[in-house]
């Protein structure tokens, strides 16, 4: 019947699975059985050669057997054995290989912390803790267990997908010299030297670096403070260029028909005009002179003055009267101007006028009077220069007319003529 327990196959695949220091042993059902087959778990520390069963992993139908407790220290080596039972029948015992826990167990990847600047981002890193008996034990670090322990860091740039690696034995990181507002990715594994243990990659822990503030701040006061002034300032430069090449580059020139001159009279600087001027000088008999002023009486009222009854009193002045004449002649003078004018609109024959036109008539309506014409231009007139000094020569016995001398009746102040 011994051959019949024995008929059952062994448990397959019979091994330790540890990650941290939780040791847990593993194994595989025998080829061709269900469910319905039972096991029995034993252990024994290596170089004792005593095996100790497990109270907890008696007759159970699952394939794994918690031996933290019994191999929690890791600086000794152990062995687990499996046995399987269906129906009466039983395998043999199937043993593990040696078992390390410090070499062979596995580790987790560090716990990640990322913060960030403008320009840097900084990591943290924390080694996993060994397992534990119950959440009251004192943890312990596997900083502790493995002192050469150091972390390998990897840091991915997301918008150049440029990767960094930085190997380090402290738990702090500090990666500076980064872009501004751009996203990093950041992922760590542990790294021992010995026992060689690699754990794998964290998974990644993404953050931006933060906007520039010196660069928004330097950009806002450019273009909203500097920039601003700068065309102020240029708009303003510009317009004083532009007055002061207005008033002193381009030197201002006076209208070509005008002098800038000194005058006595008028004790200061005037404009006078630079174009030829015409003075017609006229001169009439005393009995010219009586038929003027009837004739220019009887035309304008205005010029009508009595002079009955004022016997015994003061007359005017000679030189009042012959203003008078003057005025009454130039009177007479523009009627019979328009005399002609008319003559002219009913016959349909003008005659041509101007200076010389004017002298033609004035000689045929009055043989008596005597003109004279003489061309005046203002460069030969000299600061208080009269008139009758430009009159020609060989006529000076005759009657002549100063401006200085030219009174007006009513005010009694000197009266300029006007010229043509």
């Amino acid at each position: 019947s011994g051959e019949l327990y024995c008929s059952l196959l062994n448990p397959r695949n019979v091994r330790f699975e540890s990650i941290n220091m939780k040791n847990v042993l593993h194994w595989s059902a025998p080829e061709g059985t269900g469910n319905g087959v039972l096991y029995k778990v034993k252990y024994s520390i290596y170089g004792v050669g005593k095996w100790i069963r497990k109270p907890e992993c008696r007759n159970i139908n699952r394939t794994w057997c918690d031996l933290s407790s019994e191999t929690s220290d890791y600086e000794e080596q152990y062995y687990a054995s499996v046995k399987a039972f269906l129906n009466g029948m039983f395998s043999d015992w199937v043993e593990t290989t040696r078992f390390n826990p410090l070499t062979d167990t596995k580790i987790d990847p560090p716990m990640v912390s990322v913060s960030s600047t403008e320009k840097s981002i900084s990591i943290i890193l924390t080694a996993p803790e060994k397992w534990k008996r119950s959440p009251e034990e004192e943890s312990v670090s596997l900083l502790q267990v493995y002192p050469g322990l150091q972390y390998n860091v990897s840091v991915l740039n997301k918008k150049t997908k440029k990767r960094w690696f930085f190997s380090i034995s402290n738990h702090t990181l500090i990666v500076p010299r980064l872009e501004p507002g751009t996203a990093y990715c950041v992922s760590a594994q542990i790294h021992v030297t010995t026992p060689l243990l690699d754990s794998g990659f964290s998974k990644e822990h993404c953050i931006a670096t933060l906007k520039d503030k010196t660069e928004e701040e330097t950009l806002r006061i450019a273009f909203g403070y500097v920039l601003p002034t700068m065309l102020a300032v240029l708009f303003i430069s510009v317009a004083c260029y532009c007055v002061h090449k207005y008033i002193h580059v381009h030197k201002q020139k006076h209208p070509t028909n005008l002098v800038w001159q000194y005058t006595d009279k008028c004790k200061q600087r005037v404009f006078i005009p630079s174009e030829k001027i015409v003075f017609n000088l006229i001169t009439l008999s005393g009995d010219d002179c009586k038929e003027s002023s009837h004739l220019s009486e009887r035309r304008n009222p205005l010029f009508y003055t009595d002079y009955n009854g004022m016997e015994g009193k003061d007359l005017p002045s000679k030189e009042v009267l012959e203003t008078k004449h003057l005025l009454d002649t130039s009177h007479e003078e523009i009627s019979h101007k328009e005399d002609i004018l008319m003559e002219g609109d009913q016959t349909g024959n003008w005659t041509s006028y101007g200076q010389s036109g004017t002298q033609n008539t004035l000689r045929g309506k009055n043989a008596g009077v005597v003109e004279y014409e003489h061309d005046v231009r203002a460069e030969d007139l000299n600061p208080g220069q009269k008139l009758e000094d430009k009159s020609p020569r060989g006529l000076l016995s005759e009657p002549q007319i100063a401006w200085g001398d030219l009174v007006d009746m009513k005010t009694g102040k000197q009266y300029p003529p006007q010229l043509e």
